[in-house]
């Protein structure tokens, strides 16, 4: 189980939550990831809600960078989805 210790606010392009989880184990989440699971201080998770959570999370982050890429220039779906790649997505 982990249970949170403490959360800050990042307020960069895209915005992010700072968890701090017992066992000094840090992730940064969206705030949509935040406000669907709720996040506040002491709430525990186990580790395969965990595991979903970070999943989701990830497919959030992949979608987020791929609209900054289409915010540019238009991109092909190939071009796009090797960018991706590239990203580790």
């Amino acid at each position: 189980m982990l249970r949170i210790t403490h959360i800050e606010f990042r307020r960069r392009k895209p915005e992010r939550f700072i968890v701090h989880f017992d066992e000094d184990e840090i992730h940064t989440f969206s705030p949509e990831t935040a406000l669907k699971y709720g996040f506040v201080l002491e709430r525990e998770f186990s580790d395969e809600e965990f595991l979903e959570i970070l999943k989701e999370d990830s497919i959030r982050r992949a979608k987020d960078q791929a609209l900054r890429y289409l915010e540019i220039r238009p991109h092909s779906k190939k071009e796009l989805t090797l960018k991706l790649l590239r990203k580790s997505y």
